[in-house]
């Protein structure tokens, strides 16, 4: 039954809010990395494995001086949390 139902069950089925996803960026940061850089292109993706694909440089843009600085250029994007 639970492999039936695990074969089934559609993966991608939260979306997250852009206060959310704001959250998870600093608690990914404090707990996960123990930094204030956080490398946007090489977050985990088994971490947000059961969630719709997040677009983070359309947050990372949103709160770029508010909560951190948005650093974005052809080899790296990358945030400086305030």
């Amino acid at each position: 039954f639970y492999i039936n139902w695990l074969l089934t069950y559609p993966l991608a089925t939260c979306r997250f809010q852009d206060e959310q996803i704001k959250q998870f960026i600093h608690l990914y940061s404090e707990s996960f990395l123990r930094s204030r850089v956080v490398d946007l292109s090489l977050i985990d993706s088994s971490l947000l494995y059961f969630f719709n694909e997040i677009d983070f440089s359309e947050i990372a843009r949103e709160y770029h001086s508010k909560d951190w600085e948005y650093i974005r250029d052809t080899s790296r994007s990358q945030l400086l949390l305030k």
